[in-house]
């Protein structure tokens, strides 16, 4: 997969379409974090949250889980 900060919109949703968000037991202890997102692209997150009726704080992990589990070492 494309490093993260390059994946584009259009991939994230092949991606949520292709999967779904990470099961709970992968999420069950958590760590909070601040994460300060230009505008732009909080709105383009919102916009696909919305449109596949999940939550932004999930898309994120998702994707970032998603990258973590495909990132090439």
């Amino acid at each position: 997969m494309t490093n993260l900060a390059l994946v584009n919109l259009d991939d994230l949703k092949i991606l949520v379409a292709e999967n779904d968000i990470p099961n709970e037991e992968r999420t069950m202890v958590k760590k909070q974090t601040t994460l300060r997102l230009p505008v732009d692209l909080y709105e383009r997150i919102q916009q696909e949250a919305e449109r596949k009726g999940h939550g932004i704080k999930s898309l994120i992990v998702f994707a970032l889980w998603e990258y973590f589990d495909n990132a090439v070492s």
